[in-house]
């Protein structure tokens, strides 16, 4: 199904329809001036000059034209959009109608920290940061309809356990059945992590627009043990890991509490270890890729997953925008206003037929040439 529509660039232009009714007026008076000069005259002149039919044709032709190069002025362009018939399916009772809106071709990576500090039990409800992070990408998932999404759990290496896809259904199982310390290496370090992140992100096309969504508690192994300033250094490395990579915003999600707690059935060197959420790389990643940074803190799993959404969704729908303003300012056409939607200007096509009814009031003759002197 083909949608048109017409929309004007300059709007403004508007006021000058506004005078149409003062020349419909002018026209009127004019037309009983003329009757009254031609009852005055009589004879020839009467006889001669045009009757109302003609007069009244004349005065459409000049108000028409005055309208199209109104109109014209507001720089009018035909938007014209294919829409494909979705197919019917049938849906299962109280099942919510998936939406049908289109949006822009779009990648989210999910990045879950599985190291044994999400085993620590500081989140509102008493859940694990782990068991927070599962029930939140659950949600997320659920929202994400037409994303491929790709699902790379790490602790001190990433592994990709779901390449991006479109099945949504099998990366949520893959996430159920996945358990703290099952993916390989020990600790956490976060520049390996997204260096081969970065990797995996310059497969295919550069132009894609990705979001990285990271879960963590924000620890780093050797970022823990330093000291000012190899420490900022440290910071430094983690998000020159992913500096360059375009059109990637990385949606950072900080899990546990800032005072921390005991991991549990965890020691180092005989001693129990307290974990505790360090949000400075998070920050700094989130604002080094133009992302966001969000807290667990005082908020459901489904409340996040909404929040998480909705800036994912607005994300998409600026990066659309831009994409079609950037593609029509080469072209020299003007941006439309929706994917998939062509832009035709229609201005020179108002001038012509402004010109076309003008000639052609000009054309009709001011006395009726048929008659003789």
């Amino acid at each position: 199904m083909l949608a048109m529509n017409i929309v004007y660039q300059t709007p403004i232009a508007a006021v000058f329809l506004f005078a149409t009714p003062l020349w419909l007026l002018l026209f009127v008076r004019l037309f009983r001036h003329r009757e009254h000069a031609a009852s005055q005259f009589g004879g020839t002149l009467g006889r001669q000059l045009r009757g109302r039919t003609v007069y009244t044709l004349q005065s459409c032709l000049y108000i028409a034209s005055w309208m199209l190069i109104s109109l014209a002025l507001m720089q009018p362009v035909l938007q014209t959009l294919h829409v494909q018939e979705p197919t019917p399916v049938s849906q299962p009772t109280g099942a919510v109608p998936p939406k049908t809106s289109r949006r822009l071709a779009h990648d989210v990576v999910i990045l879950l920290d599985t190291s044994k500090s999400m085993l620590v039990r500081d989140t509102d409800l008493g859940q694990s940061r782990f068991d927070f992070a599962k029930e939140f990408l659950d949600e997320l998932v659920l929202r994400l309809p037409g994303d491929s999404v790709a699902f790379y759990p790490f602790n001190s290496d990433l592994q990709p356990l779901v390449p991006p896809t479109l099945d949504h259904l099998y990366l949520r199982m893959k996430l159920r059945d996945l358990d703290v310390g099952e993916t390989m290496g020990s600790g956490t370090d976060l520049v390996s992590t997204l260096s081969d992140l970065a990797v995996h992100l310059r497969v295919g096309s550069s132009d894609k627009v990705t979001t990285v969504v990271l879960l963590t508690d924000g620890g780093d192994t050797e970022f823990e043990q330093l000291k000012e300033p190899e420490r900022s250094k440290r910071l430094e490395e983690i998000v020159d890991a992913v500096a360059d990579e375009k059109n990637t915003a990385i949606v950072a999600i900080g899990l546990g509490s800032t005072q921390g707690a005991f991991i549990p059935d965890f020691e180092y060197k005989g001693a129990p270890v307290v974990s505790a959420l360090l949000e400075a790389p998070l920050e700094a990643l989130a604002e080094q890729s133009e992302g966001a940074y969000f807290v667990s803190r005082r908020r459901t799993s489904l409340n996040l997953a909404e929040d998480v959404a909705q800036w994912i969704q607005q994300r998409v729908d600026q990066e659309a925008q831009r994409t079609r303003k950037s593609l029509f300012k080469v072209l020299g056409a003007v941006s439309p206003l929706a994917d998939g939607v062509n832009s035709y200007p229609l201005t020179r096509w108002f001038v012509a037929l402004s010109l076309l009814f003008l000639l052609a009031a000009v054309a009709v003759p001011d006395v009726d040439v048929g008659e003789g002197s």
